[in-house]
Formats: structure tokens, C-alpha cells, sequence
């Protein structure tokens, strides 16, 4: 089956009929009430009720299952980003996007959402981009358009020549949307600065220069108090339940979670 794209003011009631048909479907209600992903034989059925052509990505995914998000997201977010869209066909490529996003993550998660149809809005897909000829590792909100993907580098280029190595690990983090229109401001509220030892790190975030007066003292004023020891490495542990601590080149960057 053929679809273009659906034309601006007109309803295709064949396509969302069908939509409605496939998110009735068993698996569907299943993944709703267990807040999971749909699984690949569901998304190619996604698939081929959106694909615009015999010979496109989504049919090619969904013939053979062949395909990522990163070569399929060009054919259906043009026709989810279209105004009139029905709610069907738009929830049918959240279902599918979701999918195939999980599936081409470099560093998956298991998938755990509230009951309910996922949005692609609130789902980041990892992937890489060309800064200044390099290679850079971001992830942006799944249904970021396509044209901005490819200029995400330009828009970066300036921002890693000031400050390359905290924005790289800033830009690294898994809950960062590298085409956020707030990018520097989340940036500067999150990065707490860079440390050379462990005892910088501590003595910044934690009561470690408190707890060591203490343990002085009880040292000088009890028999035994010398065997009192201070767990510095289950401290730094505690502290990175809080904060994004990431060791790089012989330093400690720091980020607010």
C-alpha cells in the first residue's frame, strides 16, 4: 500500500482507519498497560502502513526488518510533523519510533515508561554527529527534525571551541538534548567545574574537612583513636548518587544531576 504525504487540510480516513485498526491491536494494549515497547514484528506492521513507496526504508524495515532510526526517521517524521496529521497516525510513529529509537541506541536501557502510549518528545536517541571534523557522540529528542540533526554540529562547532572538554562530557550525559534551545543555560546551571584529586572533590561537595577535624580529635583525646579510619572511597560513592562525576584526562568534571 502507497501513502503520500498526508496533504495540509485534508483528512485521509483510509490511513487513520487503519492506524486505529493496528493500535487496537492486543500487543499494543499489552505495552500501554505495561509502559514497554512494541516489538519488532508490531513495528514493521507500523511500517508498512506508513511507508511512502515500494522501494523506501520503511518498506525495506518492514519487508525485511532491516533498518535503523537513523535511516528511517527521514521518511516518517515529515508526515508526523505535518499539521492535520490524524492522532491515530501520529501515535502510530511514537509506537514505532519508540521502538526502533530503543533499538538504536548505543548505550540501551531497559525500557520502563508510565502506563500509557509513549511520545517521542520525551524520548532521546543517541547518535553521532560531525563537529569541526570530528566525530561526537550527542543524543536530541526523537522527533527532532532531520534538517536540524544535520546542522547540530555547526550550531555546536563554536561552543566546543571555547570550553572543548567539560561541553564534550556535558554533551555525553544520557538525559542531555544536544538541540535543546536552552542548551548553554542548562549547561551553565549543571557544570560545577573540574578537580585534580579525590580530596578536591571531597573537600568541595561534602562535610570530608569536618568529618577530618573530628577524627583528629578523637585521635589526640582517646587511646585507640588512631584506628579510627574515614571511608573517603564510600563517600565519593555517595556523592555520585548526586552529581555526574566523570574522571577525564587526570580530572574530576563535575555536573548537577
Amino acid at each position: 500500500m502507497e501513502h503520500e504525504l498526508i496533504p495540509s487540510g485534508e483528512q485521509p480516513n483510509d490511513l487513520a482507519k487503519l492506524a486505529s485498526e493496528f493500535l487496537a491491536m492486543h500487543d499494543i494494549e499489552v505495552a500501554r498497560r505495561e509502559g514497554r515497547d512494541i516489538d519488532v514484528i508490531t513495528a514493521r506492521m507500523f511500517a508498512s502502513l506508513l511507508q511512502p513507496s515500494p522501494d523506501s526504508a520503511l518498506a525495506r524495515f518492514a519487508n525485511t526488518g532491516e533498518g535503523t532510526n537513523a535511516s528511517l526517521r527521514a521518511e516518517y517524521l515529515p508526515i508526523y510533523h505535518q499539521p492535520g496529521a490524524p492522532e491515530e497516525v501520529t501515535e502510530a510513529i511514537d509506537w514505532l519510533g519508540a521502538h526502533l529509537v530503543t533499538a538504536d541506541n548505543a548505550r540501551p536501557t531497559p525500557v520502563k515508561r508510565p502506563p500509557g502510549s509513549p511520545k517521542l518528545r520525551n524520548i532521546l536517541w543517541q547518535t553521532d554527529i560531525t563537529v569541526d571534523e570530528a566525530l561526537l557522540s550527542v543524543s536530541v529528542r526523537a522527533d527532532t527534525p532531520v534538517e536540524a540533526v544535520e546542522t547540530l554540529g555547526e550550531r555546536l562547532g563554536p561552543l566546543m571551541t571555547q570550553d572543548p572538554v567539560p561541553w564534550r562530557l556535558f554533551l555525553a550525559l544520557p538525559d542531555v538534548d544536544a538541540a535543546s534551545d536552552h542548551l548553554v543555560e542548562a549547561f551553565e546551571a549543571s557544570y560545577r567545574g573540574a578537580f585534580e584529586s579525590e580530596k578536591q572533590l571531597l573537600d568541595a561537595f561534602t562535610d570530608a574537612p569536618q568529618i577530618r577535624d573530628v577524627l583528629d580529635g578523637l585521635r589526640d583525646r582517646f587511646v585507640g583513636g588512631y584506628w579510627v579510619e574515614f571511608d573517603e572511597a564510600g563517600l565519593l560513592e555517595e556523592l555520585r548518587e548526586h552529581k555526574d562525576v566523570i574522571f577525564h584526562e587526570g580530572r574530576f568534571h563535575v555536573f548537577d544531576q
